[in-house]
């Protein structure tokens, strides 16, 4: 969407219309599409590859702007933590459900 727009790819991290990724993507609405929502998860995959990369202190991407920024709006790093929130909300729901079974 941002390349339709401006014949490139280069935003400007300084750039009042683009403060954030997530304020990009909520302006221009490019969650809305399919493969939009194939390169953000492949996107996300490659943050949390860069981000390991450096942990382990190898040479990575992963700057400590781009560290902060993700970490700001709440970037889950670890897909065992995903799994462990997910499991954690199945298994509150599934309590409730079974309040809602015995009453």
């Amino acid at each position: 969407a941002f390349k339709a727009e401006n014949g490139h790819c280069n935003v400007s991290q300084n750039d009042a219309e683009n403060k954030s990724p997530r304020q990009w993507v909520k302006k221009k609405g490019v969650l809305d599409k399919k493969n939009d929502n194939k390169n953000l998860i492949q996107w996300i995959s490659e943050q949390r590859f860069e981000y390991c990369r450096k942990e382990l202190g190898e040479y990575s991407t992963m700057t400590e702007e781009r560290e902060k920024q993700l970490n700001e709006i709440g970037f889950q790093w670890k897909v065992e933590d995903l799994a462990r929130n997910h499991d954690s909300k199945w298994r509150t729901y599934f309590d409730q459900l079974i309040e809602v079974e015995e009453s």
